[in-house]
């Protein structure tokens, strides 16, 4: 009896991703709303020819889903988990991000610099094992810090949501090809 008991605790506990040894968990609950994760997919870069990893993210869904347009109608909370397993100054965040934020703009588009520009005053450096989080909310966005630079910042916008959500996920302009595909269970 022990051990059926011991067996179904360590069965209960196996339910996470891993990916370049940063482990997510399966489900998590975002005010309120639990939601799984829909995909797992690391963030390289290329430099003097080799490839470098930069951060495993992790996107948490209401439901799964492998459709891009599905996942950005989807209604209630959304979350994007970067843990990063390299240090990034801010500048080079900050490029990648307006990049893919701009090249992947998908509401109220003739705002997007504005937005960005609300969006960029809120990153900060990271540190190897830092987390930074995007949680789209409805009505908000919020950022999450995890690490030396810790904070918490909350913006109002349903489109700033909505698009943050999109630079990762849209094929247009995405941080790479490899982790958007990882995002969408690809």
């Amino acid at each position: 009896m022990k051990i059926l008991i011991l067996a179904l605790m360590f069965i209960s506990n196996v339910h996470a991703a891993e990916l370049a040894g940063v482990t997510l968990e399966d489900k998590l609950s975002v005010e309120g709303q639990e939601l799984v994760l829909n995909g797992i997919g690391i963030r390289k870069v290329t430099k003097f020819g080799f490839p470098i990893k930069v951060y495993v993210g992790g996107l948490y869904t209401p439901n799964k889903s492998k459709d891009q347009d599905e996942i950005l109608k989807m209604k209630g909370a959304k979350k994007i988990i970067m843990q990063f397993v390299l240090a990034v100054d801010r500048d080079t965040l900050l490029e990648a991000f307006g990049n893919s934020f701009k090249g992947n703009c998908v509401a109220e588009c003739e705002k997007k610099s504005e937005m960005f520009a609300l969006l960029k005053v809120h990153i900060p450096p990271v540190r190897k094992g830092d987390q930074m989080n995007f949680i789209a909310l409805p009505d908000k966005m919020i950022i999450e810090v995890k690490g030396a630079n810790a904070k918490r910042v909350e913006m109002p916008g349903a489109a700033l949501s909505t698009n943050i959500i999109a630079m990762f996920i849209n094929k247009v302009q995405p941080p790479s090809p490899e982790l958007r595909s990882g995002l969408l269970g690809l």
